[in-house]
C-alpha cells in the first residue's frame, strides 16, 4: 500500500513540476506564462501578468508590453475655457461746479451749471472696453462742454486705461468731474487707480 502511495503522489509532484516549467516560457523574464491564447499563426503569445489583468495596466504604445505592475492613469479633463468676466461699474456722481483736478488747480467755473457728472465703465478681462457718462440735471446752458469733454475722454480711457487722462481744453471742469468719478469706478471694479 506504502507503494502505490509513493506512486501516486510522486506522479502528481512530477505532473505538477512539469506543468510549472512547461508554464515558464524560456528566457522570459518573471511573471511570463505560455498558456496565454494562441496567436493567428498558432504560435503562443506570451502573456505578462499586468496583461491578464488590464485595469491595473498603464497604457502603452503599440508593439510593447506594459511593465509588470504599472498602473494604468487616466488623465484628469481639461478645463474649458471661460471666458472673461464682464461687469459694469459705476463711479461716484461728481459736481461739475466745483470739481478741481488732482493733478493741476483750475480757476474758478464760471460758467457751470450745477449738475453732476457719472462714470459707468464696463470691465472685461480686466481692461476696461467701454465708459458712459450720464448728468444730472441736464447741464443747461453746460452742454456743450459736458459733450466736449464726454467725447474726448471716453475714447482716451479705451486706449490709455487710466482715470489720468489730461486736460480737455475749454471743458476743464466737466473734464475733472468725469475724472474724479472715472476714478472712483476704476477703484470699485478693482482697477489700478
Amino acid at each position: 500500500m506504502r507503494r502505490v502511495l509513493a506512486l501516486v503522489f510522486g506522479a502528481l509532484a512530477g505532473t505538477t513540476l512539469l506543468v510549472g516549467l512547461k508554464s515558464q516560457v524560456v528566457g522570459a523574464p518573471p511573471g511570463v506564462v505560455a498558456d496565454a491564447p494562441l496567436d493567428p499563426a498558432g504560435v503562443d503569445a506570451p502573456t505578462t501578468e499586468a496583461e491578464v489583468a488590464p485595469s491595473a495596466a498603464a497604457p502603452t504604445a503599440p508593439g510593447t508590453q506594459p511593465k509588470p505592475g504599472a498602473t494604468r492613469t487616466t488623465p484628469p479633463p481639461s478645463a474649458p475655457a471661460v471666458p472673461p468676466q464682464t461687469k459694469s461699474v459705476t463711479g461716484t456722481a461728481v459736481a461739475v461746479k466745483t470739481a478741481q483736478s488732482p493733478n493741476a488747480k483750475s480757476s474758478s467755473c464760471r460758467e457751470c451749471h450745477d449738475y453732476t457728472t457719472t462714470v459707468t465703465i464696463t470691465v472685461s478681462g480686466g481692461r476696461i472696453t467701454s465708459a458712459k457718462v450720464a448728468y444730472d440735471p441736464y447741464p443747461g446752458r453746460s452742454l456743450s462742454y459736458a459733450t466736449r469733454a464726454t467725447n474726448s475722454l471716453n475714447q482716451k480711457v479705451l486706449t490709455a486705461q487710466t482715470w489720468n487722462l489730461g486736460r480737455v481744453s475749454g471743458a476743464t471742469y466737466s473734464a475733472n468731474a468725469y475724472e474724479l468719478s472715472l476714478k472712483d469706478a476704476m477703484a470699485k471694479a478693482g482697477l489700478p487707480t
